[in-house]
Protein backbone atom coordinates (compact mmCIF):
# COMPACT_ATOMS: atom_id res chain seq x y z
CA UNK A 1 0.00 0.00 0.00
CA UNK A 2 2.86 2.48 0.79
CA UNK A 3 4.42 1.39 -2.43
CA UNK A 4 1.57 2.22 -4.26
CA UNK A 5 1.12 5.30 -2.96
CA UNK A 6 4.64 6.74 -2.98
CA UNK A 7 3.68 5.58 -6.74
CA UNK A 8 0.92 8.03 -6.62
CA UNK A 9 2.37 10.90 -5.54
CA UNK A 10 5.77 10.55 -8.09
CA UNK A 11 3.46 10.03 -11.12
CA UNK A 12 1.51 13.50 -9.64
CA UNK A 13 5.12 14.93 -9.25
CA UNK A 14 5.85 13.67 -12.84
CA UNK A 15 2.91 15.19 -14.23
CA UNK A 16 3.51 18.74 -12.89
CA UNK A 17 6.76 18.38 -14.23
CA UNK A 18 5.65 16.71 -17.83
CA UNK A 19 2.89 20.19 -18.08
CA UNK A 20 5.82 22.57 -17.80
CA UNK A 21 7.88 20.67 -20.19
CA UNK A 22 5.12 20.12 -23.10
CA UNK A 23 4.26 24.16 -22.22
CA UNK A 24 8.03 25.17 -23.39
CA UNK A 25 7.75 22.21 -25.94
CA UNK A 26 4.78 24.31 -27.27
CA UNK A 27 6.63 27.67 -26.99
CA UNK A 28 10.33 25.96 -28.82
CA UNK A 29 7.69 24.97 -31.63
CA UNK A 30 6.67 28.02 -32.53
CA UNK A 31 10.11 29.46 -31.78
CA UNK A 32 12.59 27.63 -33.31
CA UNK A 33 10.98 27.64 -36.75
CA UNK A 34 10.88 31.61 -36.40
CA UNK A 35 14.65 31.81 -35.45
CA UNK A 36 15.52 29.82 -38.11
CA UNK A 37 13.31 31.30 -40.82
CA UNK A 38 15.15 35.05 -39.30
CA UNK A 39 18.77 34.16 -39.06
CA UNK A 40 18.70 31.08 -41.56
CA UNK A 41 20.23 27.71 -40.64
CA UNK A 42 24.02 28.63 -41.30
CA UNK A 43 23.59 30.91 -38.67
CA UNK A 44 21.56 28.65 -36.33
CA UNK A 45 23.98 25.94 -36.73
CA UNK A 46 26.98 28.24 -35.66
CA UNK A 47 25.15 28.99 -32.29
CA UNK A 48 24.97 25.21 -32.05
CA UNK A 49 29.00 25.32 -32.15
CA UNK A 50 28.93 28.29 -29.56
CA UNK A 51 27.63 26.23 -27.22
CA UNK A 52 30.17 23.09 -27.71
CA UNK A 53 33.15 24.95 -27.41
CA UNK A 54 31.72 26.08 -23.69
CA UNK A 55 30.37 22.55 -22.76
CA UNK A 56 33.65 21.60 -21.45
CA UNK A 57 33.49 24.19 -18.88
CA UNK A 58 30.63 22.66 -17.18
CA UNK A 59 32.77 19.89 -15.71
CA UNK A 60 34.49 22.93 -13.34
CA UNK A 61 31.64 22.38 -10.96
CA UNK A 62 32.31 19.26 -9.84
CA UNK A 63 28.46 18.25 -9.99
CA UNK A 64 28.07 20.29 -6.70
CA UNK A 65 24.24 21.22 -8.30
CA UNK A 66 22.63 17.61 -7.96
CA UNK A 67 24.73 16.94 -4.83
CA UNK A 68 22.57 20.01 -3.01
CA UNK A 69 19.34 18.45 -4.59
CA UNK A 70 20.40 14.87 -3.10
CA UNK A 71 21.30 16.76 0.61
CA UNK A 72 19.16 18.94 0.74
CA UNK A 73 16.78 16.39 -0.17
CA UNK A 74 17.87 14.40 2.78
CA UNK A 75 18.52 16.49 5.79
CA UNK A 76 14.98 17.85 5.24
CA UNK A 77 13.71 14.98 4.82
CA UNK A 78 15.46 14.46 8.73
CA UNK A 79 14.44 18.02 9.74
CA UNK A 80 18.02 18.90 9.59
CA UNK A 81 17.87 22.72 8.30
CA UNK A 82 21.08 23.65 9.47
CA UNK A 83 22.90 20.80 7.73
CA UNK A 84 20.62 21.37 4.37
CA UNK A 85 22.05 24.77 4.60
CA UNK A 86 25.93 23.85 4.69
CA UNK A 87 25.51 22.20 1.36
CA UNK A 88 23.24 25.63 -0.68
CA UNK A 89 26.29 27.63 0.98
CA UNK A 90 29.27 25.22 -0.18
CA UNK A 91 27.71 25.02 -3.79
CA UNK A 92 26.67 28.61 -4.03
CA UNK A 93 30.44 29.58 -3.58
CA UNK A 94 31.79 26.70 -5.94
CA UNK A 95 29.68 27.86 -9.13
CA UNK A 96 30.01 31.55 -8.37
CA UNK A 97 33.79 31.18 -8.68
CA UNK A 98 33.48 28.47 -11.44
CA UNK A 99 31.10 30.99 -13.02
CA UNK A 100 33.33 33.93 -12.77
CA UNK A 101 36.52 32.03 -14.08
CA UNK A 102 34.08 31.04 -16.74
CA UNK A 103 33.34 33.76 -17.65
CA UNK A 104 36.54 35.14 -18.62
CA UNK A 105 37.65 32.80 -20.33
CA UNK A 106 34.79 32.67 -22.82
CA UNK A 107 34.88 36.32 -22.87
CA UNK A 108 38.16 37.10 -23.77
CA UNK A 109 38.89 33.31 -25.06
CA UNK A 110 35.72 31.90 -26.59
CA UNK A 111 36.22 33.70 -29.90
CA UNK A 112 40.02 32.34 -30.81
CA UNK A 113 39.31 28.91 -30.09
CA UNK A 114 36.17 28.85 -32.20
CA UNK A 115 37.99 30.17 -35.19
CA UNK A 116 40.96 27.74 -34.65
CA UNK A 117 38.09 24.62 -34.53
CA UNK A 118 35.99 25.65 -37.29
CA UNK A 119 37.37 28.92 -39.04
CA UNK A 120 37.74 27.12 -42.04
CA UNK A 121 34.37 26.21 -42.90
CA UNK A 122 32.38 29.84 -41.61
CA UNK A 123 31.98 32.21 -43.63
CA UNK A 124 34.55 35.34 -43.18
CA UNK A 125 31.69 38.22 -43.07
CA UNK A 126 30.42 36.10 -40.16
CA UNK A 127 33.64 36.43 -37.66
CA UNK A 128 32.91 39.78 -36.20
CA UNK A 129 29.18 38.73 -35.02
CA UNK A 130 30.34 35.76 -33.67
CA UNK A 131 32.49 37.49 -31.24
CA UNK A 132 30.23 39.31 -30.10
CA UNK A 133 27.53 36.71 -29.57
CA UNK A 134 30.04 34.85 -27.68
CA UNK A 135 30.90 37.58 -25.22
CA UNK A 136 27.70 37.50 -24.80
CA UNK A 137 27.27 34.04 -24.25
CA UNK A 138 29.92 34.36 -21.36
CA UNK A 139 27.08 36.74 -19.30
CA UNK A 140 24.95 33.88 -20.09
CA UNK A 141 27.43 31.16 -18.21
CA UNK A 142 27.52 33.34 -15.34
CA UNK A 143 23.57 33.25 -15.03
CA UNK A 144 23.28 29.26 -15.54
CA UNK A 145 26.29 28.81 -13.12
CA UNK A 146 24.74 31.14 -10.15
CA UNK A 147 21.36 29.68 -10.97
CA UNK A 148 22.61 25.70 -10.34
CA UNK A 149 22.74 26.71 -6.56
CA UNK A 150 19.32 27.56 -5.99
CA UNK A 151 17.25 25.44 -8.74
CA UNK A 152 17.77 22.22 -7.11
CA UNK A 153 15.88 23.53 -3.47
CA UNK A 154 12.09 23.44 -4.96
CA UNK A 155 13.27 19.86 -6.51
CA UNK A 156 14.76 18.37 -3.24
CA UNK A 157 11.44 19.74 -1.40
CA UNK A 158 9.39 18.33 -4.23
CA UNK A 159 7.90 21.24 -4.47
CA UNK A 160 7.33 20.52 -8.28
CA UNK A 161 4.18 23.15 -8.46
CA UNK A 162 7.26 25.64 -8.46
CA UNK A 163 9.25 23.85 -10.82
CA UNK A 164 6.61 23.51 -13.20
CA UNK A 165 6.23 27.45 -12.72
CA UNK A 166 9.51 28.22 -13.06
CA UNK A 167 10.06 26.50 -16.03
CA UNK A 168 7.40 27.82 -18.38
CA UNK A 169 8.34 31.76 -17.22
CA UNK A 170 11.46 31.01 -18.19
CA UNK A 171 11.00 29.44 -21.18
CA UNK A 172 8.02 32.37 -21.98
CA UNK A 173 10.38 35.06 -21.07
CA UNK A 174 13.15 33.96 -23.54
CA UNK A 175 10.69 32.92 -25.80
CA UNK A 176 9.42 36.56 -25.65
CA UNK A 177 12.58 37.99 -25.54
CA UNK A 178 14.22 36.17 -28.73
CA UNK A 179 11.04 37.47 -30.99
CA UNK A 180 11.38 40.60 -30.17
CA UNK A 181 15.04 40.90 -30.26
CA UNK A 182 14.79 39.26 -33.37
CA UNK A 183 12.35 41.37 -35.02
CA UNK A 184 14.95 44.30 -34.82
CA UNK A 185 17.78 42.85 -35.24
CA UNK A 186 17.65 39.26 -37.41
CA UNK A 187 20.80 37.85 -36.99
CA UNK A 188 23.23 35.59 -34.84
CA UNK A 189 23.53 38.33 -32.19
CA UNK A 190 19.90 38.94 -31.65
CA UNK A 191 19.32 35.10 -31.28
CA UNK A 192 22.17 35.02 -28.79
CA UNK A 193 20.59 38.47 -26.82
CA UNK A 194 17.54 36.99 -26.56
CA UNK A 195 18.77 33.53 -24.95
CA UNK A 196 21.06 35.21 -22.95
CA UNK A 197 18.42 37.51 -21.45
CA UNK A 198 16.34 34.62 -20.26
CA UNK A 199 19.06 33.00 -18.61
CA UNK A 200 20.01 35.99 -16.29
CA UNK A 201 15.90 36.23 -15.37
CA UNK A 202 15.67 32.24 -14.78
CA UNK A 203 18.60 32.72 -12.16
CA UNK A 204 16.02 35.74 -10.42
CA UNK A 205 13.29 33.39 -10.42
CA UNK A 206 14.96 30.51 -8.64
CA UNK A 207 16.77 32.61 -5.92
CA UNK A 208 13.67 34.33 -4.84
CA UNK A 209 11.99 31.24 -4.65
CA UNK A 210 14.77 29.52 -3.19
CA UNK A 211 14.40 32.34 -0.18
CA UNK A 212 10.92 31.82 -0.04
CA UNK A 213 11.01 28.06 0.24
CA UNK A 214 13.93 27.87 2.89
CA UNK A 215 13.55 31.98 4.52
CA UNK A 216 15.55 31.29 7.76
CA UNK A 217 18.36 29.82 5.86
CA UNK A 218 21.27 31.91 4.74
CA UNK A 219 22.21 31.97 0.79
CA UNK A 220 25.67 33.90 1.94
CA UNK A 221 28.38 32.11 -0.14
CA UNK A 222 30.92 30.43 2.04
CA UNK A 223 32.54 26.82 2.04
CA UNK A 224 31.93 24.41 5.17
CA UNK A 225 34.79 21.28 5.43
CA UNK A 226 31.65 18.74 5.91
CA UNK A 227 29.51 19.69 3.11
CA UNK A 228 32.24 20.23 0.76
CA UNK A 229 34.18 16.88 1.39
CA UNK A 230 30.48 15.15 0.95
CA UNK A 231 29.95 16.98 -2.01
CA UNK A 232 33.09 16.30 -3.70
CA UNK A 233 32.94 12.99 -3.22
CA UNK A 234 29.25 12.64 -4.51
CA UNK A 235 30.09 15.53 -7.60
CA UNK A 236 33.53 14.28 -8.11
CA UNK A 237 32.47 11.19 -9.90
CA UNK A 238 29.21 13.11 -11.36
CA UNK A 239 32.02 15.37 -12.96
CA UNK A 240 33.70 12.36 -14.60
CA UNK A 241 30.13 11.15 -15.73
CA UNK A 242 30.10 14.67 -16.92
CA UNK A 243 33.05 13.89 -19.41
CA UNK A 244 31.13 10.94 -20.94
CA UNK A 245 28.48 13.21 -21.04
CA UNK A 246 29.45 16.07 -22.74
CA UNK A 247 31.67 13.02 -25.21
CA UNK A 248 27.84 11.92 -26.21
CA UNK A 249 26.08 15.20 -26.63
CA UNK A 250 28.58 17.25 -28.24
CA UNK A 251 31.09 14.61 -29.94
CA UNK A 252 28.47 15.08 -33.43
CA UNK A 253 28.05 18.92 -33.56
CA UNK A 254 32.11 18.81 -33.13
CA UNK A 255 33.23 16.61 -35.74
CA UNK A 256 30.30 18.09 -38.14
CA UNK A 257 31.63 21.07 -37.82
CA UNK A 258 34.83 20.23 -37.97
CA UNK A 259 34.43 17.98 -41.35
CA UNK A 260 31.14 19.97 -43.18
CA UNK A 261 29.87 23.23 -43.12
CA UNK A 262 27.48 24.82 -40.33
CA UNK A 263 24.86 24.35 -42.61
CA UNK A 264 24.97 20.52 -41.30
CA UNK A 265 25.23 21.32 -38.03
CA UNK A 266 21.82 23.45 -38.29
CA UNK A 267 19.83 20.25 -40.21
CA UNK A 268 21.99 18.14 -37.33
CA UNK A 269 20.33 20.83 -34.30
CA UNK A 270 16.60 20.97 -36.19
CA UNK A 271 16.96 17.04 -35.88
CA UNK A 272 18.40 16.99 -32.66
CA UNK A 273 15.49 19.14 -31.22
CA UNK A 274 12.39 17.24 -31.82
CA UNK A 275 14.49 13.96 -30.71
CA UNK A 276 15.55 15.63 -27.47
CA UNK A 277 11.82 17.39 -26.72
CA UNK A 278 10.30 14.67 -27.07
CA UNK A 279 13.12 12.54 -25.01
CA UNK A 280 13.12 15.09 -22.54
CA UNK A 281 9.06 14.06 -21.69
CA UNK A 282 10.11 11.06 -20.53
CA UNK A 283 13.17 12.70 -18.41
CA UNK A 284 10.59 15.00 -16.73
CA UNK A 285 8.64 12.64 -15.75
CA UNK A 286 11.67 10.19 -14.61
CA UNK A 287 13.12 13.35 -12.85
CA UNK A 288 11.34 13.39 -9.81
CA UNK A 289 12.41 9.64 -8.77
CA UNK A 290 15.85 11.43 -7.84
CA UNK A 291 14.57 13.15 -4.63
CA UNK A 292 12.18 9.98 -4.58
CA UNK A 293 15.36 7.79 -4.17
CA UNK A 294 16.96 10.28 -1.95
CA UNK A 295 14.53 10.36 0.60
CA UNK A 296 14.35 6.02 0.82
CA UNK A 297 18.40 5.93 1.29
CA UNK A 298 17.39 4.05 4.29
CA UNK A 299 14.62 1.98 3.37
CA UNK A 300 14.92 -1.84 2.60
CA UNK A 301 16.47 -2.99 -0.89
CA UNK A 302 13.20 -4.76 -1.69
CA UNK A 303 10.96 -1.79 -1.53
CA UNK A 304 13.55 0.62 -3.87
CA UNK A 305 14.07 -2.63 -6.15
CA UNK A 306 10.09 -2.68 -6.67
CA UNK A 307 10.16 1.00 -7.32
CA UNK A 308 12.82 0.69 -9.60
CA UNK A 309 11.51 -2.42 -12.08
CA UNK A 310 7.96 -0.45 -11.95
CA UNK A 311 9.13 3.05 -13.01
CA UNK A 312 11.42 1.58 -15.98
CA UNK A 313 8.55 -0.11 -16.96
CA UNK A 314 6.46 2.50 -17.47
CA UNK A 315 8.87 5.01 -18.69
CA UNK A 316 10.74 2.58 -21.43
CA UNK A 317 7.05 1.84 -22.60
CA UNK A 318 6.41 6.17 -22.51
CA UNK A 319 9.32 6.63 -24.46
CA UNK A 320 8.97 3.91 -27.40
CA UNK A 321 5.76 5.05 -27.77
CA UNK A 322 6.60 8.75 -27.97
CA UNK A 323 9.99 8.30 -30.20
CA UNK A 324 9.57 5.35 -31.96
CA UNK A 325 6.02 6.72 -33.39
CA UNK A 326 8.25 9.89 -34.77
CA UNK A 327 9.70 7.40 -37.75
CA UNK A 328 6.65 6.66 -40.15
CA UNK A 329 6.75 10.40 -40.07
CA UNK A 330 10.03 11.81 -39.84
CA UNK A 331 10.08 13.87 -43.16
CA UNK A 332 6.41 15.63 -43.50
CA UNK A 333 7.09 16.55 -40.02
CA UNK A 334 10.17 18.28 -40.46
CA UNK A 335 9.03 19.75 -43.32
CA UNK A 336 5.79 20.73 -42.26
CA UNK A 337 7.35 22.55 -38.86
CA UNK A 338 10.57 24.49 -40.90
CA UNK A 339 8.42 24.79 -43.98
CA UNK A 340 11.65 23.85 -46.16
CA UNK A 341 12.16 20.35 -48.51
CA UNK A 342 15.71 20.67 -48.37
CA UNK A 343 15.81 20.81 -44.16
CA UNK A 344 13.40 17.89 -44.55
CA UNK A 345 15.33 15.38 -47.35
CA UNK A 346 18.58 16.30 -45.43
CA UNK A 347 17.38 15.63 -42.21
CA UNK A 348 14.54 12.80 -41.94
CA UNK A 349 16.86 9.19 -41.72
CA UNK A 350 19.05 11.49 -39.13
CA UNK A 351 15.81 12.09 -37.31
CA UNK A 352 14.62 7.95 -37.62
CA UNK A 353 17.76 7.17 -36.55
CA UNK A 354 18.29 9.87 -33.38
CA UNK A 355 14.83 8.89 -32.80
CA UNK A 356 15.75 4.98 -32.20
CA UNK A 357 18.14 6.25 -29.89
CA UNK A 358 16.32 8.09 -27.73
CA UNK A 359 13.73 5.27 -27.60
CA UNK A 360 16.90 3.08 -25.98
CA UNK A 361 18.64 5.79 -24.37
CA UNK A 362 15.40 6.29 -22.38
CA UNK A 363 15.49 2.80 -20.75
CA UNK A 364 18.36 4.03 -18.80
CA UNK A 365 16.44 7.14 -17.14
CA UNK A 366 14.81 4.93 -14.18
CA UNK A 367 18.15 3.25 -13.50
CA UNK A 368 19.72 6.46 -13.53
CA UNK A 369 18.10 8.26 -11.11
CA UNK A 370 17.91 4.73 -9.02
CA UNK A 371 22.14 5.07 -8.87
CA UNK A 372 22.07 9.15 -8.27
CA UNK A 373 19.44 8.64 -5.35
CA UNK A 374 21.11 5.75 -3.60
CA UNK A 375 24.82 7.54 -3.84
CA UNK A 376 26.53 5.07 -6.69
CA UNK A 377 27.48 8.03 -8.60
CA UNK A 378 30.72 5.88 -9.51
CA UNK A 379 28.79 3.54 -11.47
CA UNK A 380 27.26 6.36 -12.94
CA UNK A 381 30.58 7.69 -14.24
CA UNK A 382 31.58 4.17 -15.47
CA UNK A 383 28.09 3.89 -17.86
CA UNK A 384 28.59 7.11 -18.76
CA UNK A 385 32.45 7.50 -19.84
CA UNK A 386 31.94 4.12 -22.08
CA UNK A 387 28.80 5.63 -23.77
CA UNK A 388 31.14 8.31 -24.08
CA UNK A 389 33.81 6.75 -26.07
CA UNK A 390 31.28 4.52 -28.06
CA UNK A 391 29.79 7.94 -29.10
CA UNK A 392 33.15 9.82 -30.18
CA UNK A 393 35.08 6.59 -31.82
CA UNK A 394 31.82 6.09 -33.80
CA UNK A 395 31.21 9.51 -35.07
CA UNK A 396 35.03 9.75 -36.30
CA UNK A 397 34.85 7.01 -38.11
CA UNK A 398 30.88 7.21 -39.41
CA UNK A 399 30.73 10.89 -39.78
CA UNK A 400 33.41 11.29 -42.66
CA UNK A 401 32.29 8.69 -44.58
CA UNK A 402 28.79 8.77 -44.27
CA UNK A 403 27.61 13.00 -43.85
CA UNK A 404 25.03 14.26 -41.68
CA UNK A 405 22.94 10.38 -41.23
CA UNK A 406 26.29 9.16 -39.64
CA UNK A 407 25.76 11.56 -36.87
CA UNK A 408 22.68 9.17 -36.15
CA UNK A 409 24.43 6.18 -36.13
CA UNK A 410 26.83 6.85 -33.93
CA UNK A 411 24.50 8.33 -31.33
CA UNK A 412 22.35 4.84 -31.55
CA UNK A 413 25.75 2.90 -30.93
CA UNK A 414 26.82 4.80 -27.49
CA UNK A 415 23.08 4.70 -26.64
CA UNK A 416 23.55 0.57 -26.93
CA UNK A 417 26.10 0.10 -24.87
CA UNK A 418 24.95 2.56 -22.24
CA UNK A 419 21.55 0.29 -22.33
CA UNK A 420 23.69 -2.82 -21.79
CA UNK A 421 25.67 -1.36 -18.82
CA UNK A 422 22.68 0.10 -17.15
CA UNK A 423 20.71 -3.37 -17.17
CA UNK A 424 23.54 -4.73 -15.92
CA UNK A 425 24.13 -2.70 -13.18
CA UNK A 426 20.74 -2.75 -12.49
CA UNK A 427 20.38 -6.39 -12.17
CA UNK A 428 23.59 -6.44 -9.88
CA UNK A 429 21.39 -3.77 -7.56
CA UNK A 430 18.18 -6.34 -7.16
CA UNK A 431 19.68 -9.73 -8.69
CA UNK A 432 18.40 -11.14 -5.04
CA UNK A 433 15.05 -9.50 -5.31
CA UNK A 434 14.14 -9.98 -8.93
CA UNK A 435 15.08 -12.08 -11.48
CA UNK A 436 17.09 -10.94 -14.68
CA UNK A 437 14.02 -12.13 -17.20
CA UNK A 438 12.17 -9.43 -14.48
CA UNK A 439 14.89 -6.74 -15.73
CA UNK A 440 14.84 -7.62 -19.10
CA UNK A 441 10.82 -7.51 -19.25
CA UNK A 442 11.22 -4.03 -18.11
CA UNK A 443 13.75 -2.65 -19.94
CA UNK A 444 14.67 -4.49 -22.87
CA UNK A 445 11.17 -6.01 -23.78
CA UNK A 446 9.05 -2.43 -24.59
CA UNK A 447 11.92 -1.62 -26.67
CA UNK A 448 12.01 -4.51 -29.49
CA UNK A 449 8.41 -4.46 -29.20
CA UNK A 450 8.16 -1.16 -30.31
CA UNK A 451 10.93 -0.41 -32.76
CA UNK A 452 10.07 -3.90 -34.32
CA UNK A 453 6.32 -2.18 -34.81
CA UNK A 454 7.00 1.18 -36.41
CA UNK A 455 9.34 0.27 -38.43
CA UNK A 456 6.86 -2.49 -40.06
CA UNK A 457 4.43 0.10 -39.79
CA UNK A 458 6.92 2.97 -42.04
CA UNK A 459 6.93 0.43 -44.68
CA UNK A 460 3.30 -0.35 -45.05
CA UNK A 461 3.17 3.61 -44.93
CA UNK A 462 -0.88 2.97 -45.21
CA UNK A 463 -2.15 6.92 -44.47
CA UNK A 464 -0.36 9.28 -46.86
CA UNK A 465 0.36 12.60 -44.22
CA UNK A 466 -0.34 15.79 -46.77
CA UNK A 467 -0.91 18.40 -43.57
CA UNK A 468 -1.16 18.74 -39.58
CA UNK A 469 -4.31 17.01 -38.95
CA UNK A 470 -3.04 13.73 -41.38
CA UNK A 471 0.43 13.81 -39.16
CA UNK A 472 -1.39 14.28 -35.63
CA UNK A 473 -3.70 11.43 -36.94
CA UNK A 474 -0.89 9.03 -38.05
CA UNK A 475 1.56 9.74 -34.92
CA UNK A 476 -1.68 9.23 -32.21
CA UNK A 477 -2.24 5.96 -34.21
CA UNK A 478 0.93 4.49 -34.32
CA UNK A 479 1.98 5.78 -30.44
CA UNK A 480 -1.68 3.66 -29.61
CA UNK A 481 -0.91 0.73 -31.18
CA UNK A 482 2.73 0.76 -29.66
CA UNK A 483 1.09 0.95 -26.52
CA UNK A 484 -1.62 -1.55 -26.76
CA UNK A 485 0.96 -4.05 -28.38
CA UNK A 486 3.79 -3.76 -25.39
CA UNK A 487 1.69 -4.02 -23.24
CA UNK A 488 -0.66 -7.30 -24.11
CA UNK A 489 3.16 -8.85 -24.58
CA UNK A 490 4.65 -7.33 -21.36
CA UNK A 491 2.04 -8.75 -18.97
CA UNK A 492 2.93 -12.40 -20.38
CA UNK A 493 6.48 -11.65 -19.56
CA UNK A 494 7.84 -12.14 -16.11
CA UNK A 495 7.07 -9.24 -13.21
CA UNK A 496 3.62 -8.49 -16.65
CA UNK A 497 1.29 -8.78 -13.43
CA UNK A 498 2.91 -5.98 -11.42
CA UNK A 499 2.70 -3.43 -14.16
CA UNK A 500 -0.67 -4.77 -14.79
CA UNK A 501 -1.58 -3.86 -11.62
CA UNK A 502 -0.22 -0.20 -11.27
CA UNK A 503 -1.50 0.30 -14.49
CA UNK A 504 -5.13 -0.19 -12.64
CA UNK A 505 -4.29 1.80 -9.71
CA UNK A 506 -2.74 4.60 -11.73
CA UNK A 507 -5.76 4.49 -13.58
CA UNK A 508 -7.67 4.26 -10.44
CA UNK A 509 -6.32 7.13 -9.28
CA UNK A 510 -7.26 9.59 -12.10
CA UNK A 511 -10.48 8.34 -12.55
CA UNK A 512 -11.38 9.69 -8.93
CA UNK A 513 -9.44 12.64 -9.38
CA UNK A 514 -11.77 13.36 -12.10
CA UNK A 515 -15.03 12.61 -10.28
CA UNK A 516 -13.89 15.14 -7.06
CA UNK A 517 -13.41 17.76 -9.81
CA UNK A 518 -16.89 17.31 -11.03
Amino acid sequence: MADSALAIKTIKNSILNLISFLVGLAINFYLLRYVVAQIGIDSYGISALLLVIIQPLTLANLGFGEATTKYVSEFIHLGDYKRAATFIQTTFFMNLVVGLTGFILIFFGGYQIFIYLFGENIKPELNEIIQVSIRLVAFGWLANQCCAAFMGIPVALQRFQLVALGNILSLTTTAILTYVILHYESNLFGYTLGTVGGQVFTFLYWFIIAKKLLPSVSFIPGIHKEAWKNSFSYGGWQTIAQIGGILTQQAERFILGLYLAATSVGVYNVAQNIESKIYSIVYKLSEVLFPTFSALSNDSAERKANILIKSSWILTTIAVCLLCSIIPIAHPLINLWMKNEIIAKSGEILLQTMCVAGAVGSATSAGYFFLLGVGKTQKITYISIISGIVNVVAAMFIIPKFGLNGAGFSVLLAAISQLFSITKVMHTAVKNIIPLSAVLSAVVAPIIIGISWTIFYTFLQPFPVYGWLDLFFVYSLVVASSLLLIYFITRMLPYGKAHEELLFKLFAHLTNKIKQAK
